[in-house]
């Protein structure tokens, strides 16, 4: 039985004898976290280490390596608990079997001075037994069986799908293969492997048929819809005040809202609630007054959005997929809505595990309430090395794709630019949008750049930023409205309706201004809100 941290090296793919990355994985298989610990390890002579990723305090004496894990990676958690550091090596020379041969990975790891190699295994792991199909969607098959046991450390599962050359893997006894072909029959077998690498023999093979493709949900129907942030308090938003002052003349004026948000907390029970704080949505009467007045008076449509920026998501929290479903299914039955956000920031679009539960849960509600449209609110960059969506918001997106997931709307937070991006907010904002039509188009969704376009929603921070960047004026805002209209897009939104409403009615916003509750630019009433209400799709 291992009581300790181990450090398991591998190669990245698309390496070359002059250049290529490897991950090391720091598993803790202790029952205590393991907290900033120093790490150790040796690279073979000839390689030049390199472009680190989740080290810091590097130092190197001959060919020994000492480091720190960087502070959003320093707590290694008990029982399997897992960091993941990239680093790279490059070789002026050239060296035969860099980026492929395990020899060539660093060794001799230690952590807080305790051998962390990965230890000799005496045997295979049993093969697993029980393997059935739990679960299938229009491109995806959940499977489940039971955990191999024997005297091997069992570190994880390669799952076998009929007509693919690469198995899937996870360090779980459950699996979820997407990507596959609607209304389709595969076989699937699993084996288990070790901590070094060894394989268990394959199990029994199972059928499993995927299910029928899901419609395409259609253009996003809200696009005129800046966010409004629901439980403020003071002031309290009024969603028929914002769309009165949004009139752009006669024709045009907000014909929605983007509430947020509902969230589940870090700790207790996951109860969904508005702001993490007030009522359960699935029951209470929470703002259904002033919804139900926006209706009648500008026959507006509501969005309900989950997760946000400080918030987790339900799926955080809760991981069983029906409970999730039905947690959203009342939800839209309480009130009444056909159209839901979902609001995914950096930390939880690194959660893999509460991400496909999501994607399960998405496809039930799709199947089940008819009409239903589905918005991702993901963070967007304009930097050189980051055009678009953050690494892990892109491949959230090729995994919507490869669900048979079809969003009516992929929405670009555009604020909060990295060092590097460009300071004009109107170009950072280009930049970003035409990123992002770069990465959905290659995502797998199978769109033309004229249908991408319409599918893409402009989500920019009304004025100024909550880190020193650029700042979003009026200008800037109506520069991005004939960029819109120009490409055609599915909607524009932004953050928010509160703070452009308040810029010119609250008081503080004049003596004393606050971020959350204030534009801090120079603009007239309500005008980031008129320029949302002024769009119109061709």
């Amino acid at each position: 039985m291992i009581d300790k941290v181990v450090a398991k090296p591998k190669w990245q793919p698309g390496g070359s004898k002059y250049y290529a990355k490897f991950d090391i994985r720091f598993i803790n298989f202790s029952s205590k976290d393991v907290v900033d610990p120093t790490i150790e390890f040796t690279i073979p002579p000839g390689l030049t280490f390199a472009d680190v990723y989740g080290l810091t305090g590097v130092s190197q004496k001959g060919q020994v390596i000492t480091a720190h894990l960087v502070p959003e990676k320093k707590t290694i958690k008990a029982n399997r608990g897992t960091e993941v550091v990239t680093c790279s090596f490059a070789s002026g020379a050239g060296v035969e079997g860099l980026g492929t041969d395990p020899k060539l990975l660093p060794s001799r790891f230690k952590v807080n001075g305790v051998d962390a190699d990965v230890p000799p295994d005496p045997a295979k792991p049993s093969v697993p037994q029980g393997l059935k199909v739990v679960r299938v969607g229009p491109k995806s098959v959940t499977l489940t069986w039971q955990p191999s046991d024997g005297q091997a450390t069992v570190y994880g599962y390669e799952v076998s799908v009929s007509g693919r050359k690469e198995p899937v893997d996870t360090d779980t006894n459950t699996a979820t293969v997407r990507g596959l072909k609607p209304d389709t029959p595969y076989t699937f077998k699993v084996r288990a492997y070790s901590l070094s690498d060894v394989r268990s023999d394959w199990s029994a093979e199972v059928p499993g048929t995927t299910g029928r493709a899901l419609p395409d949900q259609g253009v996003w129907r809200v696009p005129r819809s800046p966010f409004v942030d629901f439980t403020a308090d003071p002031p309290k938003p009024d969603l028929s005040t914002y769309a009165e002052a949004s009139k752009n003349g006669a024709a045009t004026w907000c014909d929605g809202f983007v509430l947020g948000f509902v969230v589940v907390t870090p700790t207790g029970d996951p109860v969904p609630r508005w702001g993490g704080v007030t009522e359960d949505p699935r029951t209470s009467g929470f703002g259904k007054d002033q919804i139900k007045s926006f209706r009648e008076k500008y026959e507006g449509k509501v969005v309900i959005s989950f997760g946000g920026q400080a918030n987790l998501p339900i799926e955080a929290r809760v991981t069983d997929v029906d409970s999730i479903v039905d947690i959203y299914r009342k939800i839209i039955a309480n009130y009444e809505v056909k159209n839901l956000d979902f609001d995914f920031e950096a930390g939880f679009l690194k959660d893999d595990a509460a991400l496909g539960r999501h994607l399960d849960a998405a496809i039930a509600l799709l199947g089940q309430v008819p009409g239903l449209q589905l918005s991702y609110t993901l963070p967007v960059d304009a930097q050189p090395t980051v055009q678009g969506f953050s690494p892990e918001g892109e491949a959230f997106v090729k995994e919507l794709a490869a669900a048979g997931i079809e969003p009516s709307l992929i929405n670009g937070m555009l604020m909060s630019f990295s060092a590097g991006s460009p300071p004009d907010a109107l170009e950072a904002c280009k930049v970003g949008l035409n990123g992002m039509h770069k990465q959905i188009s290659n995502a797998g969704f199978g769109w033309d750049a004229k249908k991408v376009w319409s599918r893409i929603g402009a989500c920019p921070m009304y004025g100024k930023q909550d880190v020193p960047t650029v700042e979003m004026t009026v200008e800037a805002m109506r520069g991005l409205l004939k960029f819109a209209t120009d490409t055609d897009l599915g909607a524009i939104t932004g953050w928010s309706a509160n703070r452009d409403y308040n810029e010119t009615t609250l008081a503080s916003c004049k003596t004393k201004p606050e971020l959350f509750q204030c534009t801090e630019t120079k603009q007239g009433a309500s005008d980031f809100t008129k320029i949302v209400g002024g769009y119109k799709r061709t």
